[in-house]
């Protein structure tokens, strides 16, 4: 099911990838299967079940926005899997309206937030994705038009559900700062990143910054996703690569909705210093800076308007990291779940609440859940 997903991406993105004409129609039916599985799904990755418990057996929660959210749909009789397409049905419409607006080629937008964005984030972390799609499809726009006070008042309000959502409101000073300064930040921040893998030193002051912030250490030294590290880093060379390359001829003059890649970038940068600081903690870091990989997608997708020599090379290593990102991101949820033996990347199953008892085939699940 995950890998026939990837293959419909993937082709649609190929057959996207350099043209010049309006790529809705290639667009749709992708985005259109991603958000089914994204609304159906049952007890998929690693904190689905978590969430289930708690919904179920509400002890209290430190986000009093979710916690409200979360009441109000079990007084009016929702169980927990209608609960969940309610809560996806505006982050399908979040992200929608993002790539609708920003993304320079959709389908291959959508291949590039697949491994991670949705995967990770939107299938499993739940709240956490709800805060990175809020933040593509509402206060990416408020801080494109400068509307500062909405945009801190949205940050606010979305803290309610998730309080990761309070490390965006730094952006409202750091769009501010010119790219040459953020490319210097972003240096600092990758010397600063590596200093912390060598240096036990370097380890001990991220780990005192997650004790101090309440957040599990998980695994030390040896907890460093080094895969991660190392796309995180290649990643934003190429996107600095893209964007420092002109536009072909044809593209010169495009809409006005294209400038905002120079906004994009700035919030990409600054994440990429954030996480360069917290690498060494791989709970600090995916926490508090995949809000700002979220625009690397598109940012990324502008490869198709580039006059970039080796632009196919570029593609092909995009499409390459995608696979390698999705193969990793599932092989975790194997472990982390503790699935059966015999379940690996390859046939990782998709459970939905048509067949949800299905779920014990693969894993525990609580029987009184199902």
């Amino acid at each position: 099911m995950y890998w026939a997903l990837f293959i419909c991406l993937l082709a649609a993105a190929l057959l996207a990838y350099g043209r010049k004409r309006d790529d809705r129609g290639l667009y749709a039916l992708p985005f259109l299967l991603l958000s089914l599985a994204l609304c159906l799904r049952f007890g998929q990755g690693t904190d689905y079940s978590n969430y289930h418990f708690l919904y179920e057996h509400p002890a209290g929660h430190g986000e009093k926005g979710y916690s409200w959210l979360t009441q109000t749909c079990r007084e009016l009789g929702l169980t927990f899997p209608q609960f969940i397409i309610l809560f996806s049905i505006p982050m399908c419409v979040f992200t929608h309206r993002a790539l609708m607006k920003y993304s320079h080629c959709r389908p291959l937008s959508l291949l590039l937030l697949f491994p991670t964005i949705y995967l990770t984030y939107y299938f499993s972390g739940i709240r956490q994705g709800f805060v990175i799609a809020a933040f593509l499809g509402i206060l990416l726009p408020l801080l494109e038009q400068k509307k500062t006070l909405l945009y801190l008042g949205v940050c606010i309000l979305l803290a309610s559900i998730h309080t990761v959502a309070l490390a965006l409101i730094p952006l409202v000073f750091i769009v501010r700062f010119k790219i040459q300064h953020l490319l210097v930040l972003a240096g600092i921040g990758l010397i600063f990143g590596v200093i912390t893998l060598v240096f036990p030193f370097g380890l001990s002051i991220i780990n005192s910054l997650a004790d101090a912030l309440g957040i599990e250490r998980e695994f030390e030294q040896s907890s460093i996703y080094w895969l991660a590290f190392a796309e995180r880093i290649v990643t934003c060379a190429i996107v600095i690569v893209i964007y420092s390359c002109k536009d072909t001829p044809e593209d010169m003059c495009r809409p006005a909705n294209f400038a905002a890649d120079v906004l994009f970038l700035k919030v990409y940068l600054f994440g990429f210093f954030v996480f360069m600081l917290l690498s060494a903690n791989a709970m600090l870091s995916s926490r508090f800076c995949i809000v700002f990989k979220c625009v690397e997608p598109i940012l990324l997708s502008s490869i198709v308007h580039k006059r970039l020599r080796m632009r196919h090379a570029v593609m092909a290593m995009l499409i390459a990291l995608c696979f390698l990102m999705t193969w990793k991101n599932i092989n975790s949820y194997i472990k982390q779940g503790r699935y059966s033996p015999g379940i690996n990347a390859l046939n990782y199953p998709y459970v939905s609440v048509f067949n949800k008892k299905d779920i014990l085939k693969y894993r525990r699940y609580p029987m009184e859940f199902l």
